[in-house]
């Protein structure tokens, strides 16, 4: 099993309308990996586990969350692989931030357009909390204390 370069911070993520989320190593600003039709049209935040290697991404615009396994080898990303999608339990209401909730890198908060907050273990997919109407608009940004 190859340790992954990403998290020595030397590999940063982005994703644009182009449907696809790029892997760049810093020092070169070099696109090293690419995910393509990974996000459709747009990704509104992700979050890395370098514990985990794996890649979970709020998609814009949608009520879905997909959770994506990174394979490295000697050179690094070498591919990747959808492990599953996972929607938001209040409906079509749509995704919009997202934060891990402990050190872990297991579960993550997802706040949606409609105010709602839910807990999701990325392993299994389940929704283990929810919080319906948290807040009265959009939730737009989570930090873990």
């Amino acid at each position: 099993k190859y340790k992954s370069s990403i998290s020595g911070n030397s590999i940063i993520a982005t994703g644009s309308f182009e449907n696809c989320i790029k892997f760049w190593n810093i020092d070169t600003l070099t696109c090293v990996y690419t995910i393509e039709d990974a996000i459709d049209p747009a990704a509104a935040s992700f979050l890395y586990s370098a514990r985990d290697q794996m890649i979970v991404t709020v998609i814009m615009k949608s009520p879905l969350l997909k959770v994506w396994k990174l394979i490295f080898n000697e050179k690094g990303i070498a591919k990747s692989k959808l492990l599953r999608t996972i929607s938001n339990p209040f409906g079509k209401v749509n995704n919009n931030r997202m934060a891990f909730v402990n050190n872990k890198e297991d579960r993550v908060i997802v706040g949606d357009e409609g105010g709602n907050m839910y807990i999701v273990e990325l392993k299994t997919g389940m929704c283990v909390t929810i919080v319906a109407e948290a807040h009265k608009k959009t939730i737009w940004q989570f930090d873990v204390l």
